[in-house]
């Protein structure tokens, strides 16, 4: 999930930020806009004001995501409920998804608080790695 929500990121930065680095740099990036905002933009609005909206509407969206989602290894590990993923020999089989289940384990044993709110116990460990 990590690699989809970096791409999500990625264009969306692409989109609709571009890059802060000097104009004149060779890695700098204009924003695309995407063709039905872009065409609005140019039919309907002067071409600076909804740009710095936009702007600042998007990073704050970026940043809500990285806050949403700080914890890469959690996301890295739900790739045991991949089906695609599942092993086909047997040896591999019998080891699939253990270190996964044990970071799930380890992230869902405790309650959890975020903005002033409390997220119980969602698993039991033990059983967890026993299933």
């Amino acid at each position: 999930m990590h690699i989809q929500l970096n791409a999500v990121i990625d264009s969306i930065t692409t989109e609709f930020i571009g890059s802060d680095d000097d104009p004149n740099d060779i890695d700098y990036i204009l924003p695309t806009y995407r063709n039905h905002l872009r065409e609005y933009m140019s039919n309907l609005i002067k071409s600076d004001i909804l740009p710095i909206a936009f702007k600042e509407f998007v990073i704050a969206l970026v940043n809500n995501l990285r806050f949403r989602f700080p914890d890469t290894g959690i996301y890295n590990a739900m790739k045991i409920f991949d089906f695609s993923q599942i092993p086909t020999k047997s040896n591999e089989i019998a080891i699939y998804g253990k270190h996964e289940i044990k970071i799930l384990g380890d992230f869902y044993r405790s309650s959890k608080y975020q903005n002033e709110q409390v997220f119980l116990i969602k698993v039991n460990k033990t059983g967890l790695i026993q299933e």
